[in-house]
């Protein structure tokens, strides 16, 4: 029995619990002077093996907007503030995340000097080789780091902290939660994180042909783009490359071309977008698939869905949103 995986059977979100249990891991680590919380002296400015005296590690430290970090590490004599943000899946990650907790701990500990460490499944140091390396959580701390470009900082990945659990094999919990990470955490199948696993939704809505095919169209003009949102800023030079994947995948067999609906979207939303001057030509082609492909349709109030009927889906599910920020998603497809 792991008490880890009935956690997990009884809770639909369960980050809370592994984040609590790592704190007070860090703690009796501390106390002990064991790996675990020396993996972490880096940010604090300490060298070499001698013992940090004094820390404070506390769980969900709030700031004034209500938001809470993880955990802290805080050296009150060093004035050094480490804050560590959890994720146990991909999928969780938040973007902007690490750049509001660096700045809002900056805020609450004037004085402090202030470093973030971003505590995920996978990192650039142990994805799988196949797997898809633009993965939101490497993204969130590559952002991070452009935004921030002198900040102390560390993305470290559950593997690394597995192997350190082995320094605890008489721990009883600690060799449960380390199956437990192997297991559910790790396993880059269970993770998503094989490329032909991308955009996994829509590969059941649409098939693997159509996304294959766009996603190489993508991949053959260096459009760059994370799984579940293209930026169009970024990709101001490939807008036609962008429009052509896009247009690849309302060629899906699974599509109902029999289904044929009208535009739903008030003419002041259309214009939002066709008034940009940088991407007024991509959004009119965009728009005209609906003409060009009378099973598609536009619908939507601020942002706006291009939909499609399928088998079990009359109704319509979203193949693509345009956003208001000028970026292309693909996470919301019902």
């Amino acid at each position: 029995m792991n008490i880890f995986e009935i956690i997990r059977s009884t809770a639909s979100r369960n980050e809370p619990f592994h984040s609590l249990y790592f704190t007070e891991m860090l703690k009796e680590s501390n106390h002990s002077g064991s790996g675990l919380i020396r993996a972490f002296y880096i940010y604090l400015g300490a060298s070499g093996t001698a013992k940090v005296p004094g820390l404070s590690i506390d769980a969900e430290d709030s700031f004034k907007d209500g938001s809470r970090i993880d955990i802290t590490i805080k050296d009150g004599a060093n004035r050094r503030i480490v804050g560590i943000e959890i994720k146990m899946s991909d999928s969780s990650v938040s973007y902007g995340q690490l750049d509001r907790y660096y700045h809002l701990l900056a805020e609450k500990y004037p004085g402090y000097r202030v470093a973030i460490v971003y505590l995920t499944p996978f990192s650039r140091g142990n994805l799988p080789v196949g797997s898809n390396t633009k993965i939101r959580a490497t993204k969130e701390f590559e952002d991070f780091k452009k935004l921030n470009p002198g900040a102390e900082c560390g993305h470290l990945n559950w593997h690394e902290i597995a192997d350190l659990y082995t320094e605890n094999s008489n721990d009883f919990l600690a060799e449960q939660h380390r199956e437990y990470l192997m297991k559910y955490v790790l396993d880059p199948v269970r993770a998503g994180v094989f490329m032909h696993q991308r955009n996994r939704t829509l590969r059941d809505f649409l098939g693997d042909q159509v996304v294959d095919q766009a996603y190489k169209i993508w991949d053959d003009n260096n459009v760059v783009y994370w799984d579940e949102v293209i930026p169009l800023q970024e990709n101001i030079e490939k807008l036609d490359a962008i429009a052509d994947g896009l247009e690849i995948l309302l060629k899906s067999d699974r599509i109902k071309p029999d289904v044929m609906k009208n535009d739903n979207l008030e003419k002041h939303v259309r214009d939002k977008f066709l008034s940009s001057s940088a991407f007024e030509l991509f959004y009119r082609r965009v728009f005209a698939f609906s003409v060009n492909h009378r099973f598609a349709w536009f619908q939507g109030k601020n942002n706006v869905g291009c939909r499609v009927a399928i088998p079990n889906q009359p109704g319509g599910v979203s193949v693509f949103t345009l956003q208001d920020d000028d970026t292309i998603k693909f996470d919301s497809p019902r």
